[in-house]
């Protein structure tokens, strides 16, 4: 399996956060990767390290260099999607064989993960414009999705959409955040 493929394999990260006595979800973890980065938070390593550590409530700390490098690669490998020209970030949630109400409960849990992220990343959510804090505030919605939808072909379409959305509120909380923070450092510099 290639990394680009393991970063959104939701077995393999399964796998590893369940080795690791993680009590968190793959979909947790890049949601609240997700939203410290959208919020502007630049994320070193050691930082993030110390975050995710915290964040994934581990019975023990990290202690492998293997383990410290795959979930410092998780970062930088989505810091890179996010910042892709081609809108190339993808969720990571259940795949399509997984029921409906699995991947609801995903999804609600990625959104929760993200407002968390994004809540501690130090953004300044009055600084958001109109469609930012709507976007915020959808994705609070989403969170709520309820956990009991059934395997149809009406609620298969919502939830792509909302899939779809939740990636987009994404990229474009990560893009004006950026935009900002480069902003920002331009008018430090004169």
């Amino acid at each position: 399996m290639t990394d680009i493929t393991a970063i959104y394999s939701w077995e393999h990260w399964s796998d590893f956060l369940y080795r690791l006595g993680a009590i968190n979800t793959p979909a947790d973890l890049q949601g609240f990767v997700t939203g410290l980065l959208a919020g502007g938070d630049p994320l070193d390593t050691n930082k993030w390290l110390a975050c995710a550590t915290e964040f994934m409530d581990l019975p023990e700390p990290l202690s492998t260099l293997e383990d410290k490098e795959a979930i410092g690669a998780y970062a930088i490998i989505a810091k890179q999607a996010l910042k892709d020209s081609n809108y190339g970030y993808k969720l990571l949630l259940p795949d399509d064989a997984v029921s409906m109400g699995q991947r609801a409960e995903a999804l609600g849990a990625w959104c929760q993960s993200f407002l968390m992220g994004f809540g501690i990343s130090g953004c300044d959510a009055q600084q958001l414009d109109e469609d930012g804090t709507d976007m915020l505030t959808s994705l609070a919605e989403v969170a709520q999705i309820d956990a009991d939808l059934e395997d149809t072909e009406e609620n298969e379409t919502l939830y792509t959409e909302l899939c779809e959305f939740v990636r987009i509120a994404a990229l474009y909380l990560f893009q004006h955040n950026s935009s900002r923070d480069s902003a920002d450092q331009s008018s430090d510099i004169h």
